[in-house]
């Protein structure tokens, strides 16, 4: 009961059993056992994966309601949303920052006399 309800939480949140792992200190097969039923899990395991995945213990430990499944999970077939875009590039430290462009009229060029319009 309490591995199917693991499950269940993991699923809607998206995460992995490695992640859930991670997150409670545990090895991902101890979080695939727990769902399983084969490891019942330790107090402070508990509290660790109600924290991980957003919910009371009481919610992870109440008895299941008499006649009425648990949980149905409808898999979306959709395709995936895409990742999101790389953040930009940052200069490494030393890399010159970009200079400015050259005038046009060349670095040799002789200033605009007062009267002359500026060159386009």
């Amino acid at each position: 009961m309490i591995g199917e309800r693991v499950r269940l939480f993991r699923v809607l949140r998206k995460y992995t059993q490695t992640q859930v792992g991670l997150a409670c200190g545990v090895k991902q097969g101890t979080i695939s056992k727990v769902e399983r039923g084969r490891y019942p899990p330790s107090a402070s395991l508990l509290a660790r994966l109600a924290q991980v995945l957003d919910c009371e213990v009481a919610v992870l430990t109440a008895p299941p309601p008499p006649d009425k499944p648990l949980y149905t999970i409808q898999v979306n077939t959709g395709p995936d949303p895409a990742p999101p875009p790389p953040p930009p590039a940052e200069p490494l430290e030393g890399d010159a920052a970009p200079e400015a462009p050259d005038d046009p009229a060349g670095p040799d060029a002789p200033p605009p006399a007062p009267d002359a319009p500026a060159a386009p």
